[in-house]
């Protein structure tokens, strides 16, 4: 564990560390408005590339000599939902999950040598769980999203048996290759500092605030957990909001990692 991370306004930090954004409000449980808030959240988790979102690689290495057969080497990736969201499992996260996964699949797989035959049929899958996660809403029960959650995985098994066969077809040796390290379930010893003193730091885990946003709560009634110590154990990416008695105050999203050691905030 190495990094200082400061979240001051204009300088370069270790963490992903993004501005503070407003989700429009909405106490509306519609399939529609449902379907509007996972798109936006999925969307902008992937244009900020979120470190807990591991994105699927195609590559093929040529052998060196002519003796040895090509390597086709390949990682599903994976979006790792409890560092993005609390209380799994959860139709918000798993319906996030299924739309940046899709998108990930899409744009990986459809830029490579891959025939579409072998991945367009369990890519529709995650498509599939997105939409259902939706038309069931914020309340369904938990026996509904783990079928759907099976059904993720039997997607991301699909994709497997495809590029496989597709190195088969080459003569290749197919090598998955993740480089996936599991998370802690109690995260990482992180000290947490305010410049100036006193500062009344709350967290929240990122999907869960757009989905609590998503129901129409306001900032103030969000579930934040306001952090009492000096020293937590954090892991994952959170929406954070910080206040100072003088009425100063910070909001943003940071990414807490095994390579964070100490999270300054300062008023924006």
């Amino acid at each position: 564990m190495f990094a200082l991370v400061l979240l001051l306004p204009g300088c370069a930090s270790p963490a992903k560390v993004s501005p503070a954004s407003t989700p429009p409000t909405t106490g509306s449980t519609g399939h529609e408005e449902l379907d509007k808030a996972v798109e936006r959240t999925a969307e902008e988790l992937l244009q900020e590339k979120s470190s807990f979102v591991i994105e699927p690689q195609v590559e093929l290495i040529q052998p060196s000599t002519a003796t040895e057969p090509p390597i086709l080497r390949y990682r599903l990736g994976k979006v790792h939902l409890p560092a993005l969201a609390d209380a799994l499992p959860d139709p918000f996260a798993t319906a996030v999950s299924a739309h940046v996964q899709r998108a990930l699949f899409q744009k990986a797989l459809g830029g490579s040598a891959v025939p579409p035959a072998l991945w367009t049929e369990p890519l529709s899958v995650f498509a599939r769980v997105e939409r259902l996660s939706v038309q069931g809403g914020l309340d369904a029960d938990s026996a509904q999203l783990a079928k759907l959650n099976q059904d993720i995985e039997a997607a991301l098994a699909g994709v497997d048996a495809g590029l496989k066969k597709h190195a088969e077809s080459l003569g290749a040796i197919a090598l998955r290759d993740e480089q996936d390290n599991p998370l802690p379930r109690g995260g990482f010893p992180v000290a947490i500092e305010t410049i100036p003193a006193g500062g009344k730091v709350r967290l929240i885990k990122y999907l869960t605030y757009a989905k609590e946003r998503h129901r129409g709560m306001t900032e103030d009634q969000v579930t934040w957990l306001t952090l009492l110590g000096k020293r937590e154990n954090l892991m994952g990416r959170y929406r954070y909001w910080v206040t100072w008695v003088d009425g100063r105050g910070a909001r943003g999203t940071i990414e807490v990692g095994a390579a964070v050691e100490t999270i300054t905030f300062q008023p924006d």
